[in-house]
């Protein structure tokens, strides 16, 4: 025996008062009340037998797919917390005969399983015995749980548990489900039972809300008890318990139908008849099949509802969710189909952003006159300036970072927000994890950097060229590392020279098209292969294309470098952010698509275009040349 009643007193082994949760006991505080008192007066032997107990205690029961059930930790961390030994187990398998609590025992039983040898008739038997101490524990909790309500009922007093029991349970299950799976755990002669024992489990489900007949939680249990029915041998399951647990998901089914925000249950509902039809021999993909086109409608009817409302960004969301679900049953619905959601979300956009539902918001930022214009006495010196500024302005993706991070450290709750950015009739780009958020926020700093640079080379060249006699000559000067051919000069030149007139339609689509022809001749230049081979494009017939420039970002140099290393993480992030990125400028999509509009050829995306030819050019004279490979 161990000394744990006589430190914690008898009751602490008493049976535990059902229904009670397995997670959220009441007992791990006792234990950490006496761990306290026992540091403090230095009683080693009691701390340690105290650490024991609460490290037990405090393993997850039923953790996530993957997840470790010591609070996530592998297990040495947590016996390092915990101070736990190789005598632990022994410790609790005395704890086991001596406790009668099923909730301390069913934690005992599963720590001795986690860090059991998973062989031999030893193993089997103690997998049995805490999935009778499972069964045990559901039984008494819904027995205690009748009582109160009767109790509750005749002393016309409300029962302050009703809702809990259905959680419960459902831990109990989740904890007993992998051995409920597993072969050999329950005998063959009583898996009829367990199978009848688990829909008699959801058929009592629906009596735990209050007001069940009204209440819109009547069939909350009733997929995730049934779905432990897919953990039997298909045999094990009579046809007649099978009709039972059809009639209930239908049931089911039916209601959350009625309600179009309840497409969560729908979803449930519909994965789990999914399951149980395929484990019970359905052939084919029509059980699939309907689980999709049922979840599709749920996210639809929740769309719809929202749009009756007029929340049509909301909307849109619900509507690009039903799209991602199509998309995993794809060759259940036809191109009518997908057009059809797509148009709908983009429609749901364009009304959202025009009408006033999103609330926009600025503010204003200070910037000294120095550094938005670096005239200087002559045009020779200005452009020195300009360019090597536009070096410096380059953004720092790992300092962005950390400031990012302790912005992120500062506002915890906004940091774990999903995002979305929207674009005209779509989404340009989501997350839905901090680290998510954290990349889109680095990339939003580094663009609000580079527009704010860009103001500068602009202000900077139509102000020189009023004062001091800066021409179009001098802008394009520092550009001659880049080696690029006449015809190029002479655009180049031609779009400088529309910025200095303040024509920023036209120099915009001049000088943002002429990033990508400068990229590709200079890596021409190096003996890299800038095209793209296409085999058979259809008709039996091959062809070379130009690769794009996402594809030429990607390629390396015949030395082996890669374009990244070539010019540097850094301007590489920058020139992706710019033109590539749909969560950044994407210059070059709105550009060459045709996209832009009068908004976005202005002074900032003209000088952002100049700086990055800066950019490139310093880069090319310092990168270590390379080797050609060129005839």
């Amino acid at each position: 025996m161990t000394r744990i009643s006589e430190i914690l007193g008898p009751d602490y082994d008493s049976p535990a008062t059902l229904p009670e949760s397995l997670a959220f006991y009441q007992k791990p505080r006792t234990v950490t009340k006496a761990l306290r008192h026992a540091e403090s007066t230095g009683d080693a032997a009691t701390v340690e037998l105290l650490n024991w107990e609460l490290g037990i205690l405090t393993i997850s029961l039923a953790p996530s797919t993957d997840a470790s059930p010591f609070q996530g930790r592998p297990y040495e961390a947590y016996a390092q917390a915990y101070h736990l030994t190789d005598s632990t187990t022994a410790y609790a398998r005395e704890r086991v005969t001596e406790t009668q609590d099923l909730i301390l025992k069913i934690h005992h039983l599963t720590f001795i399983l986690l860090r059991s040898e998973p062989r031999g008739r030893a193993w089997i038997e103690l997998q049995q015995e805490l999935l009778a101490t499972y069964r045990t524990y559901i039984d008494n909790s819904l027995s205690a749980y009748r009582k109160h309500i009767d109790d509750s009922l005749k002393s016309q007093d409300k029962a302050p548990k009703r809702a809990a029991i259905g959680g419960y349970i459902d831990l109990a299950l989740r904890g007993a489900a992998p051995l409920i799976a597993r072969p050999g755990i329950i005998k063959k002669e009583a898996q009829a039972e367990w199978a009848q024992w688990l829909i008699s489990l959801a058929e009592q489900s629906l009596t735990f809300p209050e007001d069940a007949e009204k209440s819109p939680y009547r069939h909350r249990w009733v997929a995730d008890y049934l779905e432990h029915l897919a953990g039997l041998p298909l045999a094990t399951t009579p046809q007649d318990a099978r009709t039972r647990a059809t009639a209930l998901l239908g049931d089911a089914t039916t209601f959350y139908e009625s309600d179009p925000l309840a497409d969560t249950g729908s979803y449930k509902v519909a994965e789990v008849e999914c399951k149980l039809r395929k484990h019970w021999g359905e052939p084919g993909d029509k059980a699939h099949e309907d689980k999709i086109r049922r979840m599709v409608n749920a996210t639809l009817r929740r769309a719809e509802f929202l749009r009756k409302q007029e929340n049509w960004l909301v909307s849109a969301h619900f509507i690009r969710d039903a799209r991602k679900l199509v998309e995993q049953g794809r060759r259940f619905f036809t191109q009518e189909d997908i057009t059809r959601l797509q148009l709908a979300e983009q429609a749901a956009i364009n009304i959202g952003t025009t009408s006033g539902e999103l609330t926009p918001y600025s503010f204003s930022i200070e910037v000294p006159a120095e550094l938005m214009d670096y005239t200087r006495e002559t045009p020779e010196q200005t452009i020195n300036a300009l360019f090597e500024q536009a070096i410096n302005e380059i953004p720092n993706r790992q300092k962005i970072e950390e400031q990012a991070r302790e912005t992120s450290a500062e506002t915890p709750l906004f940091a774990m927000l999903s995002r979305k950015i929207l674009a005209p009739g779509k989404v340009a780009g989501e997350s839905d994890s901090p680290e998510g958020n954290l990349d889109l926020d680095i990339e939003s700093r580094a663009m609000t950097q580079a527009l704010l640079f860009g103001t500068a080379v602009a202000n900077t060249a139509i102000h020189a060229a009023q004062a001091i006699g800066l021409t179009e000559a001098h802008l394009v000067a520092p550009l001659s590392p880049l080696a690029l051919d006449d015809e190029t000069m002479l655009l180049l030149r031609h779009g400088c020279e529309r910025l200095i007139a303040q024509d920023f339609i036209s120099a915009s689509h001049i000088l943002v098209l002429r990033i990508e022809d400068v990229l590709r001749q200079h890596l021409r230049n190096l003996g890299v292969d800038t095209t793209e081979f296409k085999p058979n494009i259809g008709d039996g017939t091959s062809r070379t294309d130009d690769a794009t420039l996402g594809q030429l970002m990607r390629r390396a140099l015949p030395d082996g470098r890669t374009i990244k290393e070539y010019i540097g993480n850094d301007l590489w992030m920058h020139i992706d952010s710019l033109l590539n990125s749909q969560t950044g400028l994407n210059l070059r999509n709105e550009f060459a698509h045709g996209l832009a509009r009068p908004q976005h050829c202005t002074a900032n995306i003209t000088g952002i275009t100049l700086a990055l030819l800066y950019q490139l050019a310093n880069a090319v004279s310092i990168a270590p040349k390379a080797t050609s490979n060129q005839p």
